[in-house]
């Protein structure tokens, strides 16, 4: 890719960026959210066009011009991005080969695809291929994903985000099947945030910020410092220390859970699970997903029936509705932003102000100068990127759509009770540390926190006590301030160590 350059009304999302691609590696296209990785691949893709006079495109040294995807696969080029485009109520065969299925005299030939996707699949990956597809985990899906390229003949793989919802068995094995493809010579470029990833997995990584290059390099001898340094122009902070006088034993409990079960649903079941919270302590919950994580969220907020007391504040509240239960100043980062925290075709001002409308309204009318002001200061201290506060928020990266989410439901709301679920996915080294620090602040003022991640590093570094999820139970509880993530994991697995 020559001068690639795209630019939004003003505001430069590549601007005249150089990216070349080498036969059989794998290439790390790392930066902070908006630095404009998305759309200089979504541009390789054919999703989106460069300027009129914004570069040129070569595939084996001939110059191409993709107007549609279609145009990119018929070059051997394949885009999975992170929304997967499946359709959960078919099978993954019918997935795989819709738009591209093999025929004779009319008739699709299921069978034939059949063969040649168990030969692309190889042992290593074993599909359940007629099932419905939404019933399958998520890592699978994504592999499904990999495999309707294949299946076109893709010899190049844009992965975006590719890690995101996998656990970390999941990544392991994720990583194998790149390393697979890599050596059968096909090229793949991931765009991550993941520092220790790419220097694991990666032969070469090329750095954005801003919409221009900021450095590229051979991952041989590069240091995850000066990484980090070319992508957000500075080293990390050392983490806050918690404040110790911020919980008190003596201080009653913000929420009790007790004997509370969830029977077997879409989002896992939960068996006689038992904890609470106090004031300013952060409880990590820790499983390998679809443990029962969602299932706990969801009958915390009251969507999800569940037998057994939930106690907010000493007062039963199990039997409330979720507006109620919102109302008595619960905050919530959910794994699913699209679905349960942003409202998509609306603009980022008014996604600041989801359920907190009431607090600028002055006789019935809204105060649009002190919403405004308000949207902007939550926003500035997560470094939103946006071109303005009436930017449809669907537009927005999805780093910056999560630093919305978690502007409004720390910085914003300021909760008594806070859920944090997989609060740092897909989000760039910059604001992690911004998210960690703000968790640690607003528990620090006096807030529960319920922490669920699958980066278990991320619970270690936060919490102050880890319960791990196995099959919905309550497998374990380990106390801080040090963990032993040898013990976590087995735990999380139903393994002795």
């Amino acid at each position: 890719m020559r001068k690639i350059s795209k630019n939004y009304e003003g505001f430069f999302a590549n601007r005249k960026v150089d990216f070349n691609l080498k036969s059989g590696t794998i290439h790390a296209l790392a930066g902070e959210n908006g630095a404009g990785k998305s759309t200089l691949m979504k541009i390789l893709f054919g999703l989106v066009s460069p300027d009129d006079d914004g570069g040129e495109i070569l595939v084996n040294d001939k110059k191409v011009h993709f107007s549609s995807p279609l145009d990119a696969i018929k070059s051997g080029i394949g885009m999975v991005q992170q929304h997967f485009a499946l359709s959960g109520v078919v099978s993954p065969l019918e997935n795989i080969i819709l738009g591209a299925e093999p025929s004779s005299a009319g008739v699709i030939n299921r069978q034939e695809a059949l063969n040649t996707l168990k030969e692309l699949a190889g042992t290593d990956l074993q599909v359940p291929w007629h099932e419905l597809t939404g019933t399958l985990a998520i890592g699978l899906q994504q592999r499904i994903e990999i495999l309707k390229l294949l299946f076109r003949n893709a010899n190049t793989l844009i992965l975006d985000e590719p890690t995101g919802v996998l656990t970390p068995q999941e990544v392991q094995s994720f990583f194998k099947l790149l390393r697979k493809l890599k050596s059968q010579g096909r090229s793949i470029i991931i765009i991550t945030h993941k520092i220790d990833e790419i220097l694991e997995l990666c032969d070469e990584v090329t750095v954005l910020r801003a919409g221009e290059i900021t450095g590229h390099f051979d991952i041989a001898g590069l240091t995850k410092e000066k990484l980090i340094e070319a992508m957000i122009g500075r080293s990390l902070k050392k983490p806050q220390k918690r404040n110790a006088a911020s919980r008190v034993e003596e201080k009653k409990n913000t929420l009790s859970v007790k004997n509370l079960s969830v029977e077997k649903s879409g989002r896992g079941s939960l068996k006689n699970i038992s904890f609470s919270i106090k004031p300013g302590e952060i409880l990590g919950i820790a499983g390998v997903e679809g443990n029962g994580q969602q299932a706990l969220v969801e009958s915390l907020l009251g969507i999800q029936k569940a037998e057994g007391q939930i106690l907010f504040k000493e007062k039963e509240i199990n039997p409330l509705k979720t507006n109620v239960r919102k109302s008595l100043n619960f905050g919530l980062i959910s794994e699913d932003r699209h679905h349960q925290s942003l409202w998509l075709e609306e603009s980022v001002e008014n996604n600041c102000l989801l359920g907190m409308t009431k607090r600028f309204s002055k006789l019935g009318v809204v105060q649009k100068k002190k919403t405004k002001e308000f949207s902007n200061q939550i926003l500035e201290s997560y470094g939103v990127k946006k071109r303005s506060l009436d930017q449809c928020v669907s537009a927005l990266s999805g780093g910056n759509q999560q630093k919305i989410v978690i502007a409004r439901e720390v910085k914003g709301r300021k909760p008594d009770f806070l859920i944090a679920s997989q609060p740092t996915r897909g989000v760039d080294v910059g604001a992690i540390e911004a998210i960690h620090q703000s968790i640690l602040e607003l528990a620090n003022e006096g807030c529960a926190v319920l922490l669920i991640s699958s980066e278990l590093e991320e619970i270690c570094q936060l919490s102050d006590r880890v319960i791990a999820l196995c099959d919905g139970k309550a497998a374990a509880e380990f106390h801080g301030p040090s963990f032993d993530l040898q013990k976590i994991g087995a735990a999380m697995t139903g393994s002795s160590t």
